[in-house]
Order: C-alpha cells, then sequence, then structure tokens
C-alpha cells in the first residue's frame, strides 16, 4: 500500500518556504531600521527639548533686563521732567 505524503509531513520542502523566510527576514530588517530611527529620533527630541529650555532661559532672562531697562528709562524720565520744572521756575 503506497501512501501519499500530506501537504505538511517531515521531509517536504515547499518553494514557498523560501519565499516567506526571505519575506520574514526583509520584514526584520526593515522593523530593526525603524527602531535604530526612532531611537535615533528620540536621541535628537531630548537634545532640542534641552535646547528649547536653554534658549527660554535665556529669553526670560532677556526680558527680565528689558524690564529692568523700562524701569529706569521711567525714573530717569521723570528725574529730567522733575530738573525741567525746576529750570522753568528760575526764570532767567
Amino acid at each position: 500500500m503506497n501512501m501519499k505524503k500530506g501537504l505538511f509531513e517531515e521531509g517536504d520542502v515547499r518553494p514557498q518556504n523560501n519565499i516567506e523566510d526571505a519575506g520574514l527576514k526583509e520584514f526584520g530588517e526593515r522593523i530593526s531600521k525603524l527602531i535604530a530611527r526612532a531611537k535615533t529620533l528620540k536621541a535628537e527630541n531630548q537634545q532640542l527639548s534641552k535646547r528649547v529650555q536653554e534658549l527660554e532661559a535665556i529669553v526670560k532672562k532677556q526680558s527680565s533686563e528689558i524690564e529692568g531697562l523700562r524701569t529706569e528709562r521711567l525714573y530717569l524720565k521723570k528725574e529730567i521732567e522733575q530738573i525741567m520744572r525746576e529750570i522753568e521756575e528760575l526764570d532767567i
């Protein structure tokens, strides 16, 4: 009695296995590349976030300096107005 082998019995080599293996290998490589790219992007994001914080600190410092200069300008303006009034009162 001669029995035919089943489709998936041992020793059965399907040509499609090689194609599937190649496809899985390519898929694995693509996933590895995507993971590496994600890690790179994460590192870049961390660097950019740090730089943004540094720039925000600079802007805050400069804003504070500007506010100080405005205050000083107002003080000087009032001083000049006061001196001008005193000069006008002298009637020379």
